[in-house]
């Protein structure tokens, strides 16, 4: 095992006997990446708690102390209706008020070969379109940028040619082992929360905004997807 992941894996399949599709060059922070794995793999990975300490940047530095209508109100009894703002239960000095930060329990990375090979085969496909400089960019940057670009040997190098960004997606643990085994199912889009903008993958830059859509679990935690996305083209 290296040193730098912690012994215990939440996940792991038998590597299948297919060589890998088309020798994906795989983040070279992964595990099986390090291992030079030549067969195909679907594998989660809790990572070290040194590493915590990052991620506890990124949450810090795309924090925002707003709601949006979309944060439940916490009133069990005679909650407040949607508003444009939220309620005032979950306004900075509310009762109970707005989170005032986040705090990182467990990070577990998914290292998914033919998962990977698709986000690959995507981005390159929006290199080929977008490649000619007409991809205007995120102005001011996306606050995940100054973490992600410090710490390459956690993230790895973003193509900011495309706009390829770290984005957050606040759900359930049992939707969140669902993406991290299947990918987004777009076909599922809108059942807990609607679809303002149609179908698709909603993604936030801020991690209170995602923190909207995390649900409560035993002992008050949490969960949020964190993903690397291209987005190419603004609209």
């Amino acid at each position: 095992k290296n040193p730098e992941e912690d012994p215990t894996e939440l996940k792991k399949e038998e590597e299948s006997d297919d060589d890998l599709a088309d020798n994906a060059a795989f983040p070279p922070y992964w595990t099986n990446a390090r291992k030079g794995t030549s067969k195909n793999f679907d594998q989660m990975v809790y990572l070290n708690r040194r590493k915590h300490a990052m991620f506890e940047d990124m949450l810090r530095i795309t924090y925002s102390p707003k709601c949006t209508r979309d944060r439940p109100c916490p009133k069990e009894y005679n909650p407040c209706p949607k508003k444009a703002g939220g309620c005032p239960c979950n306004h900075p000095g509310g009762n109970p008020g707005l989170p005032t930060g986040f705090m990182v329990r467990r990070v577990i990375r998914v290292e998914d070969s033919c998962m990977w090979q698709k986000y690959v085969d995507r981005r390159e496909a929006i290199r080929q379109k977008h490649g000619g400089g007409d991809v205007e960019k995120f102005d001011p940057p996306i606050l995940s940028d100054e973490v992600a670009d410090k710490h390459h040997d956690l993230f790895g190098n973003l193509d900011s040619s495309i706009n390829e960004v770290y984005l957050w997606h606040g759900t359930n643990v049992r939707a969140a082992l669902s993406i991290a085994q299947d990918d987004f199912n777009i076909d599922l889009a809108g059942d807990n929360t609607g679809t303002m903008y149609g179908r698709g993958a909603y993604l936030a830059e801020s991690s209170t905004k995602a923190d909207e859509y995390a649900k409560d679990e035993r002992g008050g935690y949490y969960e949020d997807v964190y993903a690397m996305h291209s987005t190419g083209r603004l609209q």
